[in-house]
Order: C-alpha cells, then structure tokens, then sequence
C-alpha cells in the first residue's frame, strides 16, 4: 500500500498525465491514499478505475472545486473518504448525478444507478458555500457514515436528507437558529451530533435521535 503527495502549481485542471509525472505510472494502481490538497484544483478530468483501483482516501481541501469540477472522481472504485473542506461546493448533486443539469433525484433512479461515489463512508464539507442540507445530495451516498459541513452559512434545517447509516454529523460554526420538527427522522443509525457555536434555541427536533451519544451544543446563545 502506499500514499502519495502531488501537491504543485499547474493550470488548475488535475489530469492523469499530471498525475503520471508527478507519481510515476507504475505507482498509481497501488497507491490507496492521495493528498492534493491547496493545489489550486478547479476541475478533474474523468480518472479511469483501473488506474487507481486502490485509491481510499482523497484529499482535495483547500482548493478552488466545485461541484462539477468532482465529476472527474465519479469512477473511482474503492474511495471511501473523500476530503473538500475549504473549496466553494454548495451541493454533491451535479457530480452524484449522470446529468448534472437534471433536478435531483431519488435514490436508485437511472440518473444515479452508475454508482458514483457509492463507496464513500467519510465526506468533509467543512468551509463551503452551502447554505442548505435539503439540497445537498447526500441521501445518494448509500454507505455515507460520518459527514462534516462545520463552518457553512446553513441557518435552517427543515429536511435532512435520509442517511440511515450516518453515525457521526458535524454542523458546528454555521448560522443554524432552528432545526424544524421531524427533520431528523432520517437519521436513525446517528451517535454524534455537533452542533456548538450556533445560534439554536430550542432542541424539540432532537428527540426522534434515539441511538444518540454525543450530544455538543456549545457556545449557541
């Protein structure tokens, strides 16, 4: 197994002959995680699978992404953390879907039945553009398990998407004032919950997390 760090300054477009220079060709099938993170990425070209079958951990924060720019990541076949905290991504559906122009769709429809990204149980979204969680497209992300949207302008959670096997949620440092009754209710698998340096008054829609055991609501007023 091996990692590998490609960070440099190029043209903003990461490309398998940027990659086959930077890590050798040879290299690439074996390695299982890739840190391209404050590279300046604003778009990927399409990956192929086999020459990254191993990859499972990708980091990408801190770059110039959004969501059409991930598109390029939709046939990796083993990636199971995805990284792309600090980019200006404010929803998953335009790389999630096969048109990324269509209006979103239920989970297993033809629009999402090429498996794009159903491997990934760790997502950070930290640092964002994302202003609502209805939207954001998770619900298609079958094995999703543990999902960061701290630091986001999120103010109101009227319907998380259905993750039932999410079992760590992070919403810290957003502008959330309410979470509305029955919001919650697709979270049934959920063990920790953070949600300090908000502004929340009431914790009603909290009650339906009964598998819930950590529990942060600091520093909300």
């Amino acid at each position: 197994e091996e990692s590998a760090n490609a960070r440099d300054c190029y043209s903003g477009k990461l490309t398998l002959d940027f990659l086959e220079e930077k890590l050798s060709a040879e290299r690439l099938p074996s390695i299982t995680e890739l840190d391209l993170s404050s590279s300046k990425i604003r778009d990927i070209e399409p990956l192929p699978a086999h020459r990254f079958r191993s990859l499972a951990c990708m980091n990408l924060s801190s770059n110039l992404l959004t969501a059409h720019g991930l598109r390029g990541l939709r046939g990796l076949p083993s990636l199971q953390e995805l990284r792309l905290g600090s980019n200006k991504i404010s929803s998953l559906l335009p790389a999630i879907q096969v048109d990324p122009d269509a209006a979103p769709a239920a989970p297993g429809s033809a629009d999402t039945m090429d498996g794009a990204f159903s491997g990934v149980e760790v997502l950070d979204l930290s640092s964002n553009a994302m202003s609502s969680v209805e939207d954001l497209g998770v619900h298609l992300l079958p094995a999703l398990k543990a999902l960061r949207l701290s630091r986001n302008d999120v103010g109101r959670i009227r319907r998380m998407p259905a993750c039932p096997l999410l079992r760590e949620l992070h919403l810290d440092a957003n502008r959330l004032r309410s979470i509305d009754d029955g919001a919650l209710v697709g979270l049934g698998a959920l063990r920790v919950l953070r949600l300090r340096e908000n502004s929340l008054r009431t914790l009603a829609a909290l009650t339906v997390l009964q598998t819930l055991q950590l529990l942060d609501l600091a520093s909300n007023r």
